[in-house]
């Protein structure tokens, strides 16, 4: 279905958000079909969700060269928004790039790509978006009192910090990795030609590194390892929370359809440090790898502790976007 930009730009005027947050206005650039086709797939999404209580919902692109996004609600429309800095950010770093995959320590996946349909570097695209998207589409689902004054991807260094805000953090990412992790098996089941473990365990884990490098452009990365600090728990954090979900939820996912796939979580786990290794060096330069692998081994105990505790009040939380998705889950299988 074709959504009317205009008619969001005017709502986004109505709500008074249209020159705070200034609004893309894509129509007219040369790229306008690639970003018109990205906003009738984002705003049906979130019309489709709508069985969630988000109506109405509203997708839009920022003015902002950023990669960013931030969910709200506003006079009780429900708002997702994406910098076109985003768009622009993840296109140069998976899309275009031809050769993401002639890296040493990358042939394995070249010899899987073979036998898809799509080339990885558009299906790594394609998943750091959704993971983007699906995180933003949490915060809506959860309803929460912060989402009036709006949730931003960015991390904030000088608010107060509330381990509220995390626990919404992290449910949202939560959250995105059962999207992911779905998107994966239905793509494997149903557009890739050879169905074997190890293509599975290919698939999921250089997706999974395509998230891991997307996170890893953030902010907090530079960062001291922190629990009780900012507005989201440090990506170390993130990242281990979301790979384990994606794999965790395949292993579920294959063990109720005994098909003969199988998976093993720490071959998995092992295939995408390697890949996230490779893919980090050559796409973003200035990172140093090994500073994340020092830092998880140094803080291996207390990222246990807090991604323990972060979990523990998920599970307590009345309006989790991943519990809700779980329900939702049992009720159609």
């Amino acid at each position: 279905m074709e959504y009317d930009y205009q008619e969001i730009i005017d709502k986004c005027k109505e709500l008074g958000i249209y020159s705070n947050i200034p609004v893309f206005d894509f129509r007219g650039k040369s790229y306008a079909g690639e970003f018109l086709n990205l906003f009738n797939f984002y705003q049906e999404n979130i019309v489709r969700h709508y069985k969630y209580g988000i109506k109405p919902g509203i997708f839009v692109f920022g003015d902002n060269d950023t990669l960013n996004a931030w969910a709200a609600k506003i006079s009780e429309t429900y708002v997702i928004s994406f910098n076109k800095g985003t768009v622009f950010r993840l296109e140069e770093l998976f899309r275009y790039n031809t050769t993401i995959l002639d890296s040493e320590g990358l042939e394995s996946y070249q010899e899987v790509e073979v036998h898809t349909d799509y080339k990885f570097q558009d299906l790594m695209h394609q998943f750091c978006m959704s993971f983007t998207f699906y995180h933003e589409l949490g915060h809506l689902i959860q309803k929460s009192d912060v989402l009036k004054l709006g949730l931003n991807e960015g991390l904030d260094k000088h608010i107060n910090f509330d381990f509220q805000r995390h626990v919404l953090e992290y449910d949202a990412d939560l959250f995105s990795a059962m999207n992911l992790g779905a998107h994966i098996y239905q793509y494997f089941e149903n557009w890739h030609k050879r169905k074997t473990s190890n293509d599975l365990e290919c698939l999921i884990s250089i997706l999974s590194a395509a998230i891991f490098v997307r996170i890893l452009s953030s902010p907090s990365m530079d960062m001291p390892f922190y629990t009780n600090e900012n507005s989201h728990p440090h990506s170390i954090i993130r990242i281990l929370s979301i790979i384990h979900a994606i794999i965790d939820y395949n292993i579920k996912l294959l063990e109720r359809k005994e098909n003969g796939i199988t998976i093993d979580e720490v071959r998995v786990v092992k295939m995408t440090l390697e890949a996230a290794e490779i893919l980090a060096k050559n796409l973003l330069g200035n990172f140093q790898f090994k500073n994340f692998v020092l830092m998880l081994q140094e803080n291996e105990e207390k990222i246990s502790e807090y991604t323990g505790e972060l979990r523990e009040q998920t599970a307590r939380m009345g309006n989790s976007a991943y519990n809700r998705w779980n329900e939702m889950a049992n009720r159609i299988n």
